[in-house]
């Protein structure tokens, strides 16, 4: 129990301090530069011998560079919800954000420039109107057919594409 929590204890100081090397090589972790004298002893690290200290390093640089690689791989899905994914099938089902400035509804052919910097238009019929909105919340769900976009105060959906 208190070495699992001194590992998930452990991981954000190594994660802040690795990730610029974890993705090149497996880094070299040394957890006696990385805690106090107190907690290292705390921790019963000092008790460990250095063949288990070692082995113990190896083991959380290992899944430190697993986390790092999983949270590259996330972000890169991410980034491209909406435009075609041949190459990124992990992609996220939904996307929230806040479109930029004042909305007021659709009317066919409506922009919707997101605060995250994707702009999508409305592809399918119909019109919305709402008194004027400032940066109102959104969603954007993947469908079987496409996406649709969700302002969930009115509970209005609309069918959008991505076009940047």
């Amino acid at each position: 129990m208190k070495r699992t929590l001194f590992f998930w204890a452990l991981v954000p100081t190594a994660f802040a301090l690795l990730v610029p090397t974890a993705i090149a090589s497996t880094p070299t972790i040394h957890l006696s530069r990385l805690m106090s004298e107190h907690a290292y002893r705390k921790a019963g690290l000092s008790r460990l011998s250095p063949g288990e200290r070692e082995a113990l390093e190896s083991w959380i640089a290992q899944h430190l560079k697993a986390l790092v690689i999983a949270a590259r791989q996330n972000n890169k899905a991410t980034d491209r919800f909406g435009l075609p994914h041949r190459e990124f099938p992990s992609m996220p089902s939904r996307i929230e954000s806040h479109l930029k400035g004042v909305f007021t509804g659709w009317s066919g052919h409506t922009r919707f420039r997101l605060r995250n910097g994707e702009v999508w238009v409305q592809d399918g019929y119909g019109s919305f109107s709402t008194p004027a909105l400032h940066d109102p919340r959104v969603v954007i769900k993947k469908l079987l057919v496409g996406y649709v976009l969700r302002v969930p105060p009115y509970g209005a959906e609309v069918f959008v594409r991505r076009v940047r």
